[in-house]
């Protein structure tokens, strides 16, 4: 395998595409059990008006205790501005100083910062989320308020960010994708790049699957074969190696954390096409094949739970032409970040497997 050095270290990994801006439903209502509505009027700090302000709720059970924030959504100006009202652990109220919020700013921007500041004058963006001192899990403080239970999460790395962003357009989701919330985290993976304190996929996965859904579909895999070669890079063979087992783990541990909450589970392959990113090129491609191989592998039925594949490596293996020739898929300077074309054909491919794997999980339950 030849040398592969990034241009910036550990940030060169991270795969960015805009986030689209969800719109504020002043009409939402919390699905049952997750949150409880409430009005409540406070001036944003600014001097802006804010008006009245509906609060929500949101869980995730971490490793050893379930954590729970309340939060609430208002209009300051024309954005959905979230404000974190509290945090327990358990049954007993925390110090929120230590959390870390993300959220994707209305600009499209990837935003990171301390709990303070969703607890003074709060953020106005998408996909905010509040990761727990300990790094186990993910609460999600929606500004369109909770999903309905019982309906279809979409999450995933920057990929899945562009679907959200596509499917967040007028019109531009069919009947069958209506149900889903669709959560994208540029630069995620399954596993954390080596010698980083991130805890991988694992703490936004419990984060959605505590938002209940039917049908959970995860889309990870891009990052972890980077990662490899960035540890090929900075640490020979033996990092290179510790990061696939990495990989490989994180997997698993993911699978067994939602084997006895969601009863069908969608594992989307990454394109194995070699990118020019980075100059990774046909050594992404080995990476990536070993990432697509391991989860083909994970194809299971039981009584309880289906785990099948939505193959976008295999669907999308013959799209990589050059721009603007008819069925064409991505970028030529990138292969892996899909274009409109890749993003309506990827939303398909998620909608026809799920039909095809779990029709009776994909129909809204009765609570």
């Amino acid at each position: 395998m030849r040398r592969w050095v990034p241009a910036v270290l550990a940030g060169a990994v991270i795969l960015a595409a805009v986030t689209a801006k969800a719109p504020w439903r002043s009409s939402q209502s919390p699905s049952p059990g997750i949150g409880a509505p409430g009005a409540e009027v406070s001036p944003h700090d600014d001097g802006v008006a804010a008006t009245a302000a509906v609060a929500f709720s949101a869980t995730c059970a971490g490793d050893a205790t379930v954590w729970a924030a309340r939060y609430s959504v208002g209009l300051v100006g024309d954005e959905a501005t979230v404000r974190l009202l509290s945090v327990t652990k358990g049954a007993e109220a925390v110090d929120t100083s230590e959390f870390t919020a993300s959220w994707t700013d209305p600009d499209g921007q990837a935003q990171q910062g301390s709990a303070e500041l969703l607890t003074s004058s709060g953020v106005a963006g998408t996909d905010v989320r509040l990761v727990t001192p300990d790094g186990t899990c993910a609460l999600f403080l929606r500004n369109d308020g909770p999903p309905a239970v019982h309906g279809v999460s979409v999450v995933g790395d920057s990929v899945i960010d562009g679907l959200g962003l596509a499917l967040s357009k007028p019109d531009s989701r069919s009947a069958a994708q209506r149900s889903w919330t669709v959560t994208g985290a540029p630069g995620e993976a399954w596993a954390p790049l080596a010698g980083t304190a991130g805890a991988g996929a694992l703490p936004l996965i419990r984060g959605v699957v505590a938002e209940d859904p039917n049908v959970l579909v995860m889309s990870f895999g891009t990052n972890d074969a980077l990662h490899a070669l960035f540890a090929q890079a900075t640490g020979g063979d033996s990092m290179a190696e510790a990061m696939r087992r990495a990989t490989t783990s994180s997997i698993a541990t993911a699978l067994r954390d939602v084997a006895a909450s969601v009863p069908c589970v969608l594992l989307v392959t990454p394109t194995n096409w070699p990118t020019p990113m980075f100059g990774a090129g046909i050594d992404y491609s080995w990476e990536a094949r070993s990432v697509v191989d391991e989860l083909r592998g994970l194809a299971s039925r039981s009584a309880d739970q289906v785990v099948a594949m939505v193959d976008w490596a295999d669907r999308s293996l013959t799209h990589h032409r050059p721009d603007s020739t008819v069925g064409d898929w991505f970028p030529d300077g990138d292969e892996v970040h899909p274009n409109a074309a890749g993003l309506a054909a990827l939303g398909d491919l998620i909608a026809t497997t799920i039909q095809s794997q779990c029709p009776s999980a994909a129909a809204t339950r009765a609570s």
